[in-house]
């Protein structure tokens, strides 16, 4: 039992390390609702990194600066042709954010950036601070 706690306190720590946190420690809502959102996107096979900004949000820009523009990235945010046009995104999917995914999903804060696998969601990283 012991060195089983030893080997999921080290997962953590590499998780944590590389800026990805487990869903459950940074998202409000269960997995099961996370389908909702993700299924009708055609997220259900494959690798995804979906954000969540809102315009206005300083560090929302300042993230968008550092995304990678890719066919795999899905980017969810009000208004999205002014931020397809202002971040040069030619590959990236940016889909209009409604509070209702953003609920769906879990999201506190703003800007979050999740990874989903295979339509599970995989890690959580946000760069807004962290509120315990």
């Amino acid at each position: 039992m012991f060195i089983v706690g030893l080997l999921l306190l080290s997962l953590s720590m590499e998780a944590a390390q590389d800026g990805w946190r487990p869903p459950s420690e940074m998202l409000y809502t269960a997995a099961e609702k996370h389908t909702s959102v993700l299924r009708p996107l055609g997220l259900t096979r494959g690798s995804f990194t979906l954000v969540f900004v809102r315009p206005g949000c300083g560090e929302c820009e300042r993230e968008m600066a550092r995304i990678q523009d890719s066919p795999r990235t899905i980017i969810f945010v009000d208004g999205p042709a002014v931020w397809v046009k202002k971040f040069n995104l030619r590959r990236a999917r940016v889909v209009e954010s409604t509070d209702a995914q953003r609920s769906q999903m879990g999201i506190l804060m703003l800007p979050t950036i999740v990874r989903v696998e295979d339509g599970r969601v995989t890690g959580v990283r946000s760069t807004a601070p962290r509120i315990d």
